[in-house]
């Protein structure tokens, strides 16, 4: 039960996901369905993984008929829009031929065989290895199991240990692996965590794949999986890495939206963005600025339907409000590391200039460390400014979200209250992966177009 029962939870999440896929008129075919098989997976895992939440707000003890009837609610949902919903035109995809084609194999085979290696570490791992994780990550996962459900006011129940107002997403799911398992037994954790980090690499290519070549493709997303940061944090338990991927796939969602105005992708980019707002709390920060970032690009590229991508914010409050409304209605108590509101007091903003100095100067040197990203942000950054003027949507795109995202990270620790030094010792390399794996899967889809542009195809309709 402790090795299958996860791997039922997997076929689940996977099943559900397929079957939202079938709804938005994605997949309509055998070929579809393993094309999107990543995309579906993330997908399913945001959807359940967010009615699970709301479902422990609402009082549920998580008991194993509850998450399989939350799916089979959701997939019946899905199913029955996809009658309406006609099928999304197949994509066609031109081969690659010659030099071309040799990169792309190799990037790819590269990819691949490296996934699979660390696939195999997470499987001979016997736990995951995080601080924080063993901190209050997995305690609030076996408290949930445990106590079937929240119950914050138990001793040793959610609340007891630190950050309680964090989103509950990520220990919601633990606890549900445990569920399946039918113990708490930590040693699929790691593993799950791998699976979730293919299924991000194969979505990303899927949904890239509708207007990138593979030779410009498997090349990027292969720097970007080598870079050691990315693969160290495989396994760890942190929250961080997930929230890093799915922002990053809700960009390239976004992305491709701007590009080609399928409204389905804007549609991803929501569930993701809602998935990214329950797994952390700067979460919600990061996808509300991501969905004013998609409206801008949307509205430099000059077609209509930009506003829709302003709609995203209200439904991200909306979306992160039940839990909010919980943490008040349970008084549950908590000493935050910052508060917004002390940016409207100059003063003691004056006085600790010092700490945005250190985070201003830090937070650069974190994300273009050879030894942490490899060249994935220069890349990107150099790709974006050529980009301006030839497809300035998204130069906008990339560039706003880094810039911003990155000054919203160096005001957090400008107003945080424990030293500055120990948070960039312990924190800012976990924090900065957001924007990092954000611009290295935007890397491939800006190339493209530059080139797309250089080679006289600006007017021409993507391979579909």
């Amino acid at each position: 039960m402790r090795i299958w029962g996860p791997l039922v939870l997997d076929l689940m999440l996977l099943g559900a996901g397929e079957v939202v896929l079938y709804g938005l008129g994605l997949v309509r075919s055998r070929a579809e369905a393993l094309r999107y098989a990543g995309l579906a997976f993330v997908v399913g895992w945001c959807m359940v993984g967010t009615a699970i939440v709301y479902a422990l707000v609402l009082g549920a003890s998580l008991e194993l008929w509850q998450p399989i009837a939350l799916a089979a609610a959701l997939s019946a949902g899905a199913f029955a829009l996809g009658r309406v919903i006609p099928a999304d035109a197949d994509v066609v995809e031109r081969p690659e031929r010659g030099v071309a084609r040799v990169c792309a194999v190799a990037a790819a085979a590269a990819l691949v065989g490296y996934l699979a290696l660390l696939g195999l570490h997470s499987a001979l791992t016997t736990s995951p290895t995080g601080w924080d994780t063993w901190a209050f990550w997995l305690p609030r996962a076996k408290a949930i199991f445990s106590f079937h459900g929240l119950h914050p006011h138990l001793h040793g129940g959610f609340a007891s240990f630190a950050h309680p107002d964090y989103p509950p997403l990520i220990p919601a799911f633990d606890a549900t692996v445990f569920r399946f398992a039918g113990a708490a037994s930590v040693l699929a954790l790691p593993f799950q965590d791998w699976l979730l980090t293919v299924a991000f690499v194969a979505a990303a290519a899927a949904v890239l794949r509708r207007r990138v070549r593979g030779a410009l493709l498997w090349p990027a997303l292969c720097l970007l999986v080598l870079a050691p940061q990315f693969g160290g944090s495989v396994g760890e338990g942190y929250a961080d890495p997930q929230l890093a991927r799915l922002v990053a796939l809700a960009a390239v969602c976004g992305g491709v939206w701007v590009l080609e105005r399928d409204w389905r992708l804007l549609v991803l980019t929501g569930i993701l963005l809602v998935g990214a707002s329950l797994t952390k709390r700067e979460g919600l920060g990061l996808a509300l600025l991501l969905s004013v970032a998609l409206a801008v690009a949307a509205r430099v590229e000059g077609r209509r339907g930009w506003a829709r991508a302003l709609l995203l914010g209200p439904m991200l409050i909306v979306a992160a409000l039940p839990w909010q409304i919980w943490l008040h209605a349970e008084h549950v108590a908590y000493t935050p590391d910052y508060s917004l509101r002390t940016l409207l007091h100059p003063g003691y903003l004056f006085d600790r200039l010092g700490r945005l100095g250190i985070a201003l100067e830090r937070l650069p040197r974190i994300a273009l460390s050879f030894d942490h990203w490899l060249l994935v942000l220069p890349l990107a950054l150099l790709l974006a400014f050529l980009v301006i003027g030839t497809r300035s949507s998204l130069a906008v795109l990339v560039l706003g979200v880094i810039g911003a995202g990155y000054l919203g990270l160096a005001c957090v620790y400008w107003i945080g209250t424990l030293p500055v030094t120990w948070y960039m010792r312990t924190s800012a390399s976990r924090v900065v992966a957001s924007l990092v794996v954000l611009a290295g899967v935007l890397t491939p889809l800006v190339a493209s177009e530059l080139l797309r542009k250089e080679q006289g195809q600006a007017g021409e309709s993507p391979p579909r």
